[in-house]
């Protein structure tokens, strides 16, 4: 703030806005997975995420899985991304089994407006390369990784926003 000296008054033109903006905001959310075919359950849920700008980063828990269909599973985000086509590896997602002490790890791909774990289906490598063919996770996949136990979802994700 400017004053001039003996002044009995302060002009709007005087005042200085000097804060600094702080980006990089907390955010909890509550994850959410869907599917196509069956609907999942869950006991619990919880997330947290960083907005910085754009740019969302973050994590999402869901406890008590269950998935009775065969269809693909989704899990969402907190925010709709910038992009909702093409192929955009998010994060990854794990998959814990409490009883048989099972654990399974897969990449997220964007898809829309939701993340999808994609598995390798162990196809013909291109370009000569390591990569190999993949696909969206199902239920069906689900009875190779999971057989039993209180099932636990753990996923990171890292995406720009609308």
């Amino acid at each position: 703030m400017a004053v001039a000296n003996g002044a009995s008054t302060i002009a709007a033109g005087d005042v200085t806005d000097e804060r600094t903006y702080v980006d990089g905001v907390y955010g909890n959310w509550t994850p959410v997975a869907t599917g196509s075919g069956a609907n999942p359950t869950a006991n619990s849920s919880t997330g947290r995420y960083v907005k910085n700008g754009k740019q969302r980063s973050g994590w999402g828990r869901i406890v008590g899985f269950t998935y009775g269909g065969a269809g693909t599973i989704r899990l969402s985000l907190p925010d709709t991304p910038k992009t909702t086509s093409g192929y955009t590896r998010l994060g990854i997602m794990q998959i814990h089994s409490s009883v048989s002490g099972t654990l399974a790890m897969f990449q997220l791909e964007l898809n829309g407006t939701v993340a999808q774990p994609i598995r390798q289906t162990h196809g013909m490598a291109e370009d000569g390369d390591s990569l190999v063919a993949f696909k969206f996770l199902t239920g069906s996949d689900m009875s190779t990784f999971i057989t039993s136990g209180t099932v636990t979802i753990e996923y990171s994700f890292d995406y720009e926003a609308a």
